[in-house]
């Protein structure tokens, strides 16, 4: 027996208590009592990821050799994600477009392909964008019922902002329970008391969909709070069909992208102030993927600014000029309304 896509609530009731057979169960995640074995399934390596590209694309091994950089890239831009892959062939296929036209694709294929039926792979029941608006639903239902909708979607929207990679965790769920009024004038980032915070119910929410995995901590910098370096990671093709289908690229997000700018530009501050090298680098990414929404949806008030300010800082201190350049160049600054880079404003 097979269950396929199941919930460990729905399909309790349904697997057989008594027989000698076996039950397969497919699922995003949840807690099952009483199995026999698990197998966790690893991200898709690039090789793996330029295997199924040859074989949806029906390519010869001359054409994998002739077209080596633009396939790479195609699996680089869709985050080895097979269901995305799958969906991006179907596109291509169906559009009759070839490889030679990679390169003119690769960048908006996703966009193009996420929603359309036709690109669905055979057998799969529905489209990418179709398949994420699913699992939102299942995350909301389930938050919402635990009492958690709130500062799970602040944090889904957090993480569709920050960068894909090792977005600290405690940084995510911050503009969720703390304003930037509500912050102290003093510098400082906030960190959660799990015991008295639902930080990792709230994740809990994100993993049970699969939107979100753990990875690898930030460098410790001795903080009150355990697990405060915790971090987890987002497919960046994720990103962006969550971000369309909640509305998060609209000029309506604005006080969210502030509050996040705000905690993010502290804790960038706290790493640069303290020396933290490798912690101000990754730090530093989130920042500039932050920045890029602030732009594109036309944020401008003092948060926002005033981390444009300290994240030129970090490129000035790097030797990266023309990034800091461009960063204070823009008119975002002139809201900061006097605060010194390393201040802090509100």
């Amino acid at each position: 027996m097979v269950f396929d896509d199941a919930s460990a609530p729905l399909a309790s009731a349904w697997i057989p208590r008594r027989g000698r057979g076996r039950v397969i169960v497919t699922t995003l995640g949840g807690h099952w009592h009483g199995v026999q074995g698990c197998i966790d399934l690893s991200p898709m390596s690039g090789e793996e990821a330029l295997c199924l590209l040859q074989l949806r694309l029906d390519l010869s091994e001359s054409e994998v050799q002739q077209y080596a950089a633009p396939l790479p890239r195609l699996a680089q831009v869709l985050e080895c994600w097979p269901l995305a892959i799958e969906v991006a062939c179907g596109y291509l296929v169906s559009c009759v477009i070839g490889v030679d036209r990679l390169h003119v694709y690769t960048d908006t294929l996703i966009h193009r392909a996420a929603d359309d039926e036709r690109s669905v792979a055979a057998g799969y029941p529905r489209t990418l964008a179709a398949a994420v608006a699913l699992s939102t639903e299942r995350l909301i239902s389930g938050a919402r019922s635990r009492g958690l909708l709130q500062p799970t979607l602040a944090t889904v929207a957090a993480l569709c902002w920050l960068a894909p990679r090792r977005a600290p965790v405690h940084l995510a769920l911050a503009s969720a329970f703390v304003g930037p009024k509500n912050l102290p004038p003093a510098p400082g980032w906030v960190v959660f008391d799990e015991a008295q915070i639902p930080v990792r119910e709230v994740i809990r929410e994100l993993t049970d969909v699969s939107l979100v995995r753990y990875d690898e901590p930030l460098p410790a910098r001795k903080e009150a709070f355990p697990g405060s370096a915790d971090t987890v990671s987002m497919n960046a093709v994720l990103q962006d069909i969550l971000a369309r289908h909640l509305g998060l690229s609209q000029s309506n997000v604005a006080a969210g992208l502030s509050h996040v700018a705000c905690h993010t530009d502290r804790w960038l501050r706290g790493a640069l102030l303290s020396g933290q090298a490798e912690r101000t680098w990754k730090l530093a990414q989130h920042a500039t993927a932050l920045v890029g929404h602030i732009r594109s949806t036309h944020t401008a008030d003092g948060y926002t600014a005033l981390l444009m300010g300290n994240l030129a800082a970090f490129h000035h201190a790097h030797g990266q000029y023309d990034a800091a350049h461009s960063l204070l160049e823009l008119e975002w600054l002139g809201r900061a309304r006097g605060c010194s880079g390393f201040g802090s404003c509100g």
